[in-house]
């Protein structure tokens, strides 16, 4: 089962729940659910959605909102946000510190390399869609572009997201 599994990774990894983030589409809300009603309180993000603060009780900071509204201009969905994240940690001149694929992940590579650096009319990052809305659809797609869905790039994407954006918890006296 996908929880199980989710669980031992957790374990294996040292990664707080707080850090791991499923897909809300295909299964994985209901997968967050489960955990969430073990007591592990992991996220969603949905692909399609747009680029915004994640729901939380209390106001955000000034700061995450500016942060927020600048992501918004930035990028056309969800999707290109978290593909423009990876994008950046593997870019060496954003990101010194260094990020880097495997070359053993052959499966990963082969997926992301077809995946074009393009632009919507008003300059945000934007990606093909995954798949086509109607037979019609002229657009091609991310399975078009990769021969199958994206899932092990999907995958990454979601664990890079996870690591680079922690879910604030409030804090009693904290600013």
């Amino acid at each position: 089962m996908i929880t199980g599994e989710a669980l031992a990774f957790m374990r294996k990894h040292g990664v707080p729940a707080e850090r791991v983030v499923f897909d809300r589409g295909g299964g994985g809300k209901e997968h967050a659910d489960r955990l969430r009603a073990q007591g592990y309180p992991v996220r969603t993000v949905a692909f399609g959605e747009a680029v915004s603060l994640e729901p939380r009780r209390m106001a955000y900071q000034p700061r995450d909102r500016i942060e927020s509204n600048e992501e918004r201009y930035a990028y056309r969905n969800r999707r290109a946000a978290l593909y423009g994240d990876l994008r950046q940690l593997l870019d060496p001149a954003a990101n010194p510190a260094g990020f880097a694929l495997p070359a053993e992940y052959v499966e990963l590579r082969r997926q992301l390399s077809p995946i074009p650096l393009q632009y919507d009319p008003e300059g945000r990052l934007e990606l093909p869609p995954k798949n086509k809305r109607n037979a019609d659809d002229g657009k091609v797609t991310l399975v078009d572009l990769i021969g199958h869905s994206p899932d092990e790039a999907d995958a990454v994407v979601l664990a890079c997201h996870g690591m680079l954006h922690a879910q604030s918890r409030p804090r009693v006296g904290a600013r």
